[in-house]
């Protein structure tokens, strides 16, 4: 039997995976149901304990917080130049929801962090100056990645590389440096887990995005 789960679950992996790099544009569905069926991996597993060993993330972590994004008519209420705004106006111009699912007190550390990443994806975007192309969305990803190797991001990262190389030949070695230089911003930042993004919507949008452009910063 437990063969027997381990096969379907590979079919089903597989399965995603080609949904992704079929049509990657519309990847929202086959990633929630990837994430979630290798949620349960060694190396999702690993990637959590490099976040828990960061302590300004574990203490987030131990208690569940976050209670998500607001609508985008809430964000747009702060002030103008707060991070609040510019975010309200990025998932306005993109026309992109919220996740509408809410972190619950009994999520285990790997669930939490699996839906916390959810939750803070168009949040990445904004304070790392990312776009929405292909292109960005493998930067988010492979910044992620820099931070800890959870399987979805490395997938990303490395299926983009895969499809540059069929669909711009000529950018393969550009997209290659772009990735590169994210990783090792995200491995020299501050941890995404580790900021308590619902605080901070009143604050001025440069004062988080220079937590990622200057290695050394420390959020308190």
């Amino acid at each position: 039997m437990k063969y027997i789960k381990r096969f379907i679950t590979s079919i089903k992996v597989v399965y995603y995976l080609l949904r992704l790099l079929i049509a990657p544009k519309n990847s929202i569905v086959p990633l929630i149901k990837l994430g979630n069926i290798i949620s349960n991996s060694k190396a999702f597993d690993n990637a959590s304990e490099i976040v828990l060993a960061d302590q300004n993330a574990k203490k987030l972590i131990d208690i569940n917080y976050g209670e998500g994004i607001p609508e985008v008519d809430i964000l747009l209420r702060n002030p103008h130049g707060s991070f609040g705004s510019n975010l309200g106006n990025f998932m306005q111009e993109h026309k992109l929801e919220r996740y509408p699912y809410p972190i619950k007190k009994d999520y285990s550390a790997g669930t939490y962090l699996r839906e916390r990443r959810r939750h803070i994806h168009d949040v990445l975007h904004v304070v790392l100056d990312y776009d929405v192309s292909l292109e960005g969305e493998a930067k988010v990803n492979a910044f992620i990645c820099g931070q800890a190797a959870f399987p979805i991001p490395v997938i990303i990262s490395a299926g983009v590389l895969l499809i540059s190389l069929f669909k711009f030949p000529n950018k393969v070695g550009q997209i290659y440096n772009d990735l590169t230089e994210a990783y090792q911003r995200g491995k020299n930042s501050p941890s995404i887990f580790g900021i308590p993004w619902e605080e901070k919507w009143n604050e001025p949008i440069e004062e988080l995005k220079a937590l990622f452009s200057h290695h050394e910063a420390v959020v308190a």
